[in-house]
């Protein structure tokens, strides 16, 4: 009887740490959003809010004669992305990484300014 309740303890704590791992996905318009906790409101558009092991690839364009697009990828610990804009805030841990669009021409260097801003709760 208790080999059962330990065998049941271990297979719960197995299928909880199982649930935790996996991320959860999200496709708007030419972006692909992935992290452990996805929120969007019902409206459209909308700020959509990430929590855990954030990363959104978006297509952007890195040079328009001839045109030339390159993915961004964003990585971090909690971020919003508005929908609208496609503008990001990304929070915490912070990584921003840029690839050749396998559809496209290579693109150019692209430079990104990152600023460092005081928020009031």
């Amino acid at each position: 009887m208790r080999f059962m309740k330990v065998l049941i303890a271990t297979s719960l704590i197995a299928l909880i740490c199982a649930a935790q791992s996996e991320k959860l996905n999200l496709k708007t318009g030419t972006s692909t959003i992935e992290a452990d906790s996805i929120e969007r409101p019902v409206r459209f558009p909308s700020t959509i809010h990430l929590k855990g092991n954030v990363q959104i690839a978006t297509k952007i364009v890195a040079q328009n004669t001839p045109l030339s697009l390159m993915i961004m990828v964003v990585r971090a610990d909690e971020a919003d992305y508005h929908e609208d804009s496609g503008e990001i805030e990304a929070r915490g841990s912070v990584q921003v990484n840029y690839r050749d669009d396998p559809g496209g021409t290579k693109a150019g260097s692209v430079r990104i300014k990152l600023e460092k801003t005081n928020r009031l709760p």
